[in-house]
Protein backbone atom coordinates (compact mmCIF):
# COMPACT_ATOMS: atom_id res chain seq x y z
CA UNK A 1 0.00 0.00 0.00
CA UNK A 2 1.52 3.48 -1.36
CA UNK A 3 0.43 6.89 0.44
CA UNK A 4 1.05 9.99 -1.03
CA UNK A 5 1.63 13.25 1.08
CA UNK A 6 -0.57 16.14 -0.33
CA UNK A 7 0.04 18.64 2.96
CA UNK A 8 2.65 18.98 5.68
CA UNK A 9 2.14 20.82 8.78
CA UNK A 10 2.76 20.27 12.36
CA UNK A 11 0.41 18.28 14.80
CA UNK A 12 0.52 18.51 18.38
CA UNK A 13 0.77 15.13 20.78
CA UNK A 14 -3.34 15.13 21.94
CA UNK A 15 -4.13 15.38 18.27
CA UNK A 16 -2.28 12.25 17.05
CA UNK A 17 -3.69 10.90 20.39
CA UNK A 18 -7.60 11.89 19.11
CA UNK A 19 -6.57 10.21 15.88
CA UNK A 20 -5.11 6.98 16.73
CA UNK A 21 -7.74 6.22 19.50
CA UNK A 22 -10.25 6.77 17.01
CA UNK A 23 -8.66 3.57 15.21
CA UNK A 24 -9.51 0.37 16.30
CA UNK A 25 -6.24 -1.36 17.96
CA UNK A 26 -6.58 -4.13 16.38
CA UNK A 27 -6.05 -2.01 12.79
CA UNK A 28 -2.94 -0.24 14.33
CA UNK A 29 0.54 -1.23 13.02
CA UNK A 30 3.03 -1.84 15.62
CA UNK A 31 4.56 1.24 15.58
CA UNK A 32 1.39 3.19 15.39
CA UNK A 33 0.62 1.25 18.98
CA UNK A 34 3.85 2.66 20.20
CA UNK A 35 2.65 5.59 19.15
CA UNK A 36 -0.73 5.46 20.88
CA UNK A 37 1.17 4.46 23.50
CA UNK A 38 3.37 7.19 24.10
CA UNK A 39 0.75 10.30 23.38
CA UNK A 40 -1.66 8.83 25.78
CA UNK A 41 0.85 8.76 28.61
CA UNK A 42 2.56 12.58 27.43
CA UNK A 43 -0.65 14.28 26.29
CA UNK A 44 -0.82 17.22 28.73
CA UNK A 45 -4.35 18.62 26.92
CA UNK A 46 -7.55 17.22 26.36
CA UNK A 47 -7.57 16.12 22.48
CA UNK A 48 -10.70 18.04 21.75
CA UNK A 49 -8.88 21.22 23.07
CA UNK A 50 -5.49 21.24 21.48
CA UNK A 51 -6.54 22.05 18.06
CA UNK A 52 -8.48 24.96 20.30
CA UNK A 53 -5.00 25.94 22.01
CA UNK A 54 -3.29 25.70 18.64
CA UNK A 55 -5.62 28.03 16.99
CA UNK A 56 -5.69 30.79 20.06
CA UNK A 57 -1.87 30.66 19.96
CA UNK A 58 -1.59 31.29 16.17
CA UNK A 59 -4.20 33.32 15.47
CA UNK A 60 -4.43 35.87 18.77
CA UNK A 61 0.01 35.61 19.27
CA UNK A 62 0.73 35.26 15.82
CA UNK A 63 3.18 32.30 17.10
CA UNK A 64 4.42 30.49 13.85
CA UNK A 65 2.55 26.81 13.59
CA UNK A 66 6.06 24.63 14.69
CA UNK A 67 5.88 26.58 18.11
CA UNK A 68 2.40 26.60 19.04
CA UNK A 69 2.66 23.03 19.00
CA UNK A 70 5.58 23.25 21.21
CA UNK A 71 4.13 24.96 23.40
CA UNK A 72 0.74 22.24 23.40
CA UNK A 73 3.18 19.38 23.83
CA UNK A 74 5.20 20.77 27.13
CA UNK A 75 2.17 22.98 28.35
CA UNK A 76 5.08 25.55 30.16
CA UNK A 77 4.49 26.56 33.25
CA UNK A 78 6.13 29.50 34.20
CA UNK A 79 7.14 32.71 31.76
CA UNK A 80 11.26 31.34 31.49
CA UNK A 81 9.94 28.21 30.03
CA UNK A 82 7.60 29.68 27.23
CA UNK A 83 10.71 32.00 26.52
CA UNK A 84 12.86 28.93 26.36
CA UNK A 85 10.28 27.97 23.48
CA UNK A 86 9.78 30.76 21.66
CA UNK A 87 13.35 31.92 21.92
CA UNK A 88 14.00 33.21 17.97
CA UNK A 89 13.26 35.78 15.92
CA UNK A 90 10.75 38.30 17.20
CA UNK A 91 9.59 36.94 20.09
CA UNK A 92 13.21 37.77 21.84
CA UNK A 93 11.63 41.32 22.20
CA UNK A 94 7.88 40.68 22.86
CA UNK A 95 7.30 42.01 26.85
CA UNK A 96 6.70 39.81 29.80
CA UNK A 97 3.19 41.24 29.82
CA UNK A 98 2.57 38.86 26.71
CA UNK A 99 4.10 35.74 27.83
CA UNK A 100 1.66 36.38 30.94
CA UNK A 101 -0.72 36.36 28.47
CA UNK A 102 -0.24 33.59 26.93
CA UNK A 103 0.76 31.55 30.11
CA UNK A 104 -2.68 32.02 31.64
CA UNK A 105 -4.02 30.88 28.06
CA UNK A 106 -2.20 27.92 28.79
CA UNK A 107 -3.20 27.53 32.57
CA UNK A 108 -6.70 27.86 31.30
CA UNK A 109 -6.37 24.36 29.29
CA UNK A 110 -4.44 22.60 31.40
CA UNK A 111 -5.78 19.15 31.87
CA UNK A 112 -5.85 17.02 35.39
CA UNK A 113 -3.93 14.41 33.42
Amino acid sequence: MSSKINKEYPISIPEILRILSSIDEDRLTPIQQRVLDYASKFSKVDPDNASKLFSILTSDFEVEPELAVQLVNIMPRSIEEIRSILRTGRWRLVSTEVFMKILEVLDSFRSSR
